[in-house]
């Protein structure tokens, strides 16, 4: 199933404070291993990406200089635009990333259809998981 108007906003912020020391400030938990070959950024990304979700209709929202740095490594050979990868100020927090992620996607798409999501959750990309999308969708 690929849409042409289907986005995923990726929110990529954090301290790495709770999986200390596995993550850490300068290593947040979304870039860390949760697999043998992927980071929970990663497998976000190949996640919807196997649903159907073009790589360039991917934004990952950061809010830090180390972020960013680390969100090009890792996403950009996932086919991730460059442009796609979105610095914010910190003070926004979670819900102020989505609305910043939504209005960054908006100016790409005005009919976009947006999934936001965290980048440190770990989703079996099963039935389930494909059935609850297009539900939404």
């Amino acid at each position: 199933m690929v849409l042409t108007h289907l986005w995923v906003a990726i929110i990529a912020d954090g301290k790495g404070t709770r999986l200390f020391p596995i993550s850490h400030p300068g290593r947040p938990k979304q870039f860390c291993k949760v697999d043998k070959r992927n980071t929970f950024i990663q497998a976000v990304v190949e996640n919807f990406v196997n649903f159907g979700v073009k790589p360039t209709n991917i934004v990952v929202i950061t809010t830090d200089d180390g972020q960013t740095k680390l969100a090009r490594e890792q996403v950009l050979p996932r086919k991730v635009l460059s442009q796609n990868i979105y610095q914010i100020d910190p003070c926004y927090g979670y819900a102020g990333a989505m609305i910043k992620a939504a209005k960054f996607i908006h100016e790409l798409d005005s009919e976009a259809i947006i999934i936001n999501t965290p980048a440190d959750q770990y989703l079996v990309a099963d039935d389930d998981f494909e059935g609850t999308l297009r539900s939404a969708i």
